[in-house]
């Protein structure tokens, strides 16, 4: 909970702070201090010294909510119309109007619940893509598809070892709007491995339709 001058924020110094100061966190990868980060912007010291975590607990409720509207295939527009209404009508009732206040701060609007979404998707998959680095190989499989508007749509299913599993899970989608034949494919693919740091050599097989497109035909 220290706050540091301008001059110490410099790399060398905040390497020497962290060897003398934290010698048991040195080892710890980026990820891990992504997290504190993140943990003190959401947590706030108050008058007594005690700390309080209303904002974050308000934040959670929210990425909560917006979490199980696309899991139930809802248009966003339900959570400020319909969810949080709800909510408020049943808190006002069993707990009484000074709760009420409390769950208004909770963000459902349109906009917010399109952020959330993004932010969790973009999360699930750094997720994903840290586990395939740490596997020792993963194989990958591609499909292509024509949604209702006509626009060919290339989905790519990674295969990985998360501890003593072999583990299976989408990496990506992406619309191929230069072409659809296999060296737009393989270029799409290429571009992803190449963006997110992915080790080519690890890719131990590639699963793909008998389509002619997916196989050069």
């Amino acid at each position: 909970m220290k706050v540091l001058s301008n001059v110490s924020m410099r790399p060398n110094r905040l390497e020497r702070h962290l060897k003398q100061q934290h010698p048991t966190l040195v080892l710890k990868t980026k990820e891990f201090f992504s997290s504190k980060a993140e943990s003190l912007k959401r947590v706030r010291l108050d008058k007594p010294g005690s700390y309080r975590t209303g904002v974050s607990q308000h934040l959670k409720a929210s990425f909560e909510t917006a979490f199980m509207i696309p899991k139930q295939k809802k248009p966003h527009t339900i959570g400020e119309e319909l969810i949080k209404l709800c909510v408020l009508k049943a808190t006002q009732i069993i707990l009484g109007e000074d709760s009420e206040q409390k769950m208004k701060s909770i963000s459902l609007s349109n906009n917010t619940v399109q952020h959330r979404i993004d932010d969790i998707a973009a999360d699930i998959k750094l997720q994903i893509i840290n586990k395939v680095k740490l596997s020792p190989c993963f194989a990958i499989s591609c499909d292509k598809s024509t949604d209702i508007v006509n626009c060919a749509q290339l989905i790519v299913y990674v295969r990985y070892i998360g501890g003593d599993i072999i583990q299976e899970e989408i990496l990506y989608s992406q619309s191929l709007t230069a072409g659809t034949t296999s060296e737009d494919i393989f270029n799409s693919i290429s571009n992803f491995v190449k963006q997110n740091d992915l080790d080519w050599k690890k890719l131990i097989g590639l699963c793909t339709d008998d389509a002619p497109a997916m196989i050069g035909a």
